[in-house]
């Protein structure tokens, strides 16, 4: 979404560099998690309440992006020359990748545009409607559809999550400019005001508790990388096992719209707890699959959509070509011979087709993207730091 959401912050702090390596597993794990969750398939996964309750990742990824975000510039913010810089990164970071898959989706919907009028096709909706119109498009290139209400402007799902999220380190940036002395009682004012307007969006339709889901969870995040010494005599591997725990228990147990207002408290702690990179668990996450996961788990969050909305249709024009319902019966969900066992399987390639795709997102698109921000970012004039000696 997103990621950042998930994205990979290279982590500086006082007094030396460091990169988190365990919450970068975190984070690819939690992004195949939401990936399960939008495959609209009629598998036994589906139905698996941690897997319906898994869109409470992006509140884990506003968190955690809050969280490596003010580690790596709440002190490197001074003046417009670093916000710019700040800038230039960020946007660089995560929109190359977020064009690449508007194109995907466009071309997407405009071969299923000739196609249904060259043959039936079972779509869900029409091409170029609904969520996803040509009207839309200009709002989601500029990354606009998660705080403007604008029709058809959702495209990517997850792509509003990254709105939003620019929203979030446009104010954490200003707060750091403007705030001066009261820093950090600012951001917890951003804390009470996300959460007293997540209150308040409750029963309104999904988009208008977008932004305050981000502000409330991001700056929780912030708070943490403050505060985190709090929880560095709290041994280890009890503690990551007390919150991982926590975090499953609510994800498969939980409901209802508090869940928002939970979610992020809860993820709080399962960072605090892997963060200091010691304890079993998170030696576990620093084996070699698990970083690959993490080191790509951006690009898993940003191309899992369109391979979802690839693998239901298919899957529809397959099912009707061997004279089977498409659907199960009642449902949207895709299927082949009304069999749950078939559709995990096509989930677990679904998984593994998403891995591979991420692979070269990454190594195509997402780090050249970071290296031209790098470029353009050094090319931003300081302010002289000389001292005139009258």
């Amino acid at each position: 979404m997103a990621q950042e959401p998930i994205s990979n912050v290279a982590i500086s702090s006082r007094p030396s560099p460091h990169r988190f390596e365990a919450i970068d597993s975190l984070r690819g794990f939690a992004a195949l998690s939401v990936a399960l969750h939008h495959l609209q398939v009629g598998s036994h996964i589906y139905f698996w309440h941690y897997v319906r309750n898994s869109f409470l990742f992006v509140e884990f990824f506003f968190v955690l992006s809050g969280f490596v975000i003010a580690c790596a510039y709440q002190h490197k913010i001074h003046n417009q020359q670093d916000f710019k810089i700040f800038a230039i990164k960020r946007i660089a970071r995560v929109w190359p990748l977020h064009l690449v898959m508007l194109a995907a989706f466009l071309c997407a919907e405009t071969t299923l545009y000739i196609l249904s009028h060259k043959i039936a096709l079972p779509l869900a909706r029409p091409p170029f409607s609904e969520n996803r119109t040509l009207s839309g498009v200009p709002a989601n290139f500029f990354l606009l559809n998660g705080f403007l209400p604008i029709p058809g402007s959702e495209w990517n799902g997850p792509s509003w999550s990254i709105s939003v999220e620019l929203v979030s380190y446009v104010l954490f940036a200003l707060i750091l400019l403007l705030a001066k002395r009261h820093v950090r009682l600012c951001q917890f004012a951003a804390i009470a005001l996300g959460l007293a307007w997540l209150i308040h969006a409750d029963g309104e339709p999904g988009f208008y508790a977008f932004l305050p889901r981000c502000i409330y969870s991001f700056f929780i995040g912030v708070a943490l990388w403050n505060y985190r010494g709090t929880f560095s005599r709290i041994p280890a591997t009890p503690f990551q096992i007390v919150a991982i725990a926590a975090a499953f228990a609510m994800l498969t147990f939980g409901a209802g719209y508090g869940l928002f207002l939970v979610g992020p408290i809860v993820f709080l702690f399962v960072i605090a707890a892997v963060s200091f990179e010691d304890g079993a668990v998170a030696k576990l996450l620093k084996k070699p699959f698990c970083l690959f996961l993490g080191r790509t788990s951006y690009s898993i969050y940003m191309v899992h959509f369109f391979i979802a909305f690839v693998v239901a249709n298919v899957l529809k024009v397959v099912a009707k070509l061997l004279h089977s319902p498409a659907v199960v019966p009642g449902t949207d969900l895709a299927t082949i011979k009304q069999s749950p066992f078939i559709m995990d399987g096509v989930t677990v390639l679904y998984l593994f087709v998403i891995v591979t795709v991420a692979r070269y997102a990454y190594r195509l698109v997402e780090r050249p993207g970071m290296e031209l921000g790098a470029r353009l970012a050094s090319r931003v004039r300081r302010p002289s730091r000389e001292v005139v000696v009258a």
